[in-house]
């Protein structure tokens, strides 16, 4: 009788291992966002994770809406370990939003190595919805504006397990940033430089001076009111984009004041040191600009094209 009622005690909990899911996951746009469930009768567990930039987690967040600004969004604070659901009323942070109605269960946080998760139950009213989700490797777990590639939208049919990357329209402002950059570093001032180096045995003395000076005059002109346009939209992209632009813009505006103060050439004989040094920083910076400033314009298209619907 003993091994009889072992038997079926063995038997019972093969059939509860059995029966238990594991979590099935998809990546999701975002670099280092994954996105995993386990769909059950009458509720679902989600897991949503990131693999964090910096020594403080942050905070993560991921809720039911078409756009973060009137979404109901989990948030979790990985550095007091609270986690709340917030109806996001604007981007001012969490002072100004209310609570949400989204109805959550078993929420938790945890960190393994750099890997941080958020996991919490809902109820099935939700097996096909439109979601959100943003990040943040802010000390304090600050929630602001965050970089387009720390956030997305998806639509998750829990049913059927799909996962459907929702694309973000580019803004009109940032429209404007690529158009007048891109004339800028791959037309306007790369003509000027070839001008410079080749316009000599073309155009008499002296006209391809002036054609060299328009043009990069209204390249640069172009490249600020491009600048200008990116920043109004604060620093919402990749740290490489920003600090390579930013760099290429202060020599950029440097040059027409390095030109201003060229040493006078002679003809026809040795140029003197002063000079020398002058067309060797001058060209040099020029041609650095120009470099990198077409290398930051391909990136800054592969960004667009990651993120938003082109």
């Amino acid at each position: 009788m003993a091994v009889f009622r072992c038997f079926i005690v063995i038997l019972a909990l093969l059939v509860t291992v059995s029966c238990q899911k594991s979590y099935e996951c998809n990546d999701l746009p975002a670099d280092g966002f994954k996105w995993c469930w386990i769909h059950k009768t009458f509720e679902t567990r989600i897991k949503i994770s990131k693999i964090s930039k910096t020594e403080s987690p942050g905070w993560i967040g991921v809720g039911v809406g078409t756009d973060m600004v009137g979404s109901n969004t989990v948030f979790g604070n990985f550095d007091d370990g609270s986690i709340k659901v917030y109806s996001i009323t604007d981007t001012k942070g969490l002072s100004n939003w209310r609570n949400g109605a989204f109805n959550i269960s078993n929420a938790i946080l945890s960190v393994i190595s750099q890997e941080s998760f958020l996991e919490f139950t809902i109820n099935n009213d939700h097996l096909r919805e439109n979601w959100v989700y943003a990040s943040g490797d802010v000390e304090g777990a600050i929630v602001e504006q965050h970089e387009s590639t720390s956030r997305g939208k998806f639509t998750h049919d829990f049913v059927t397990g799909e996962t459907q990357k929702v694309a973000i329209k580019m803004p009109v402002i940032l429209v404007l940033h690529a158009i007048f950059m891109g004339l800028a570093w791959i037309i306007l001032l790369p003509a000027g430089m070839l001008m410079a180096r080749y316009g000599k045995k073309t155009f008499r003395e002296g006209k391809w001076f002036e054609y060299h000076k328009k043009l990069q005059c209204t390249g640069l002109v172009f490249s600020l009111l491009a600048l200008l346009f990116g920043l109004l939209k604060g620093t919402q992209t990749q740290l490489f984009h920003f600090a390579i632009g930013i760099a290429i813009m202060v020599i950029g505006i440097f040059q027409p004041v390095l030109a201003y103060w060229r040493p006078p050439k002679k003809k026809d004989v040795p140029q003197s040191t002063n000079r020398r040094l002058w067309e060797y920083t001058h060209k040099g910076c020029g041609f650095f600009c120009i470099l990198f400033g077409v290398i930051n314009v391909i990136v800054g298209i592969t960004i667009a094209v990651e993120f938003y619907d082109m």
